[in-house]
């Protein structure tokens, strides 16, 4: 799963992409913690603006929150 989500943020940029999720269907698979531990590691490695981007910014912009 990893790669594929690299792949997307190498695509479109912290700018451009959220955090979010297909609960509850996700949990067909897993639980809503490890989703969301996936994202922390994910996003281990970037800026605090990047992870406030990914996390928070990205949503209230496009959702004209």
């Amino acid at each position: 799963m990893r790669v594929y989500a690299e792949h997307v943020v190498e695509c479109f940029g912290t700018e451009r992409v959220m955090f979010g999720s297909d609960w509850p269907v996700l949990i067909l698979a897993a639980n809503y913690q490890d989703w969301y531990d996936f994202t922390l590691d994910l996003t281990d490695q970037w800026s605090e603006g990047e992870k406030r981007n990914f996390y928070h910014d990205n949503a209230v912009r496009f959702y004209r929150l």
